[in-house]
């Protein structure tokens, strides 16, 4: 009887012992798969807030050099407005509506007249716009959004005589749009 003892317990060391190689094996893959997730899930955080931030240095940056083009596009302008050259201007505004994403350009009197417009359907018309009629109420540039959901800004610059506002010209600009996507050596950051 002892010996039927003692071949049951080796006959269950090995079946113990396999037992413990197949929880140990899966105990190891839940880790993996734990830790895997984890690594992947942060790695998607630090990845929007990378984007997040490109964005808005990008947007920045965007509205920085918008400001620095239209200062001497306005001194342009204002040379041609004080000589009543509406001819003159209206060439500038077409040549700079020629850039990819400048959509409409158009120089909007200070009793709010449409006077010259790239889109000449506009010409004469009053600007009925509230965002743009406020915008025009300042001695700056300034760049807003037309809508919050759009890319699509509008530049509103004032055009300064001697002694009093001469007029403001109204841009509207749309950039392209931005996927960021891993960098590699046959793709391009920015689309």
């Amino acid at each position: 009887m002892e010996e039927s003892t003692k071949v049951k317990k080796i006959n269950r060391t090995p079946i113990i012992i396999a037992v413990l190689f197949v929880f140990a094996i899966g105990a190891m893959y839940v880790w993996k798969s734990v830790s895997e997730r984890k690594l992947r899930s942060e790695y998607d955080m630090q990845k929007q807030e990378m984007v997040i931030a490109a964005t808005s240095i990008l947007s920045s940056r965007t509205e920085k050099l918008l400001n620095a083009v239209m200062q001497p596009f306005v001194w342009s302008v204002r040379t041609e407005l004080l000589k009543d050259n509406y001819d003159q201007i209206d060439s500038y505004l077409t040549q700079f509506v020629k850039q990819d994403e400048f959509n409409s350009v158009m120089l909007i009197t200070p009793d709010m007249e449409i006077k010259v417009s790239t889109d000449k359907k506009l010409e004469g018309a009053i600007m009925k716009d509230e965002n743009i009629k406020a915008a025009m109420n300042t001695n700056s540039i300034v760049i807003t959004k037309a809508n919050p959901d759009d890319q699509e800004m509008i530049i509103s610059a004032p055009v300064m005589g001697f002694n009093s506002k001469l007029g403001t010209i109204v841009v509207f600009y749309k950039p392209h749009a931005m996927v960021l996507e891993p960098a590699t050596d046959s793709k391009p950051i920015i689309n």
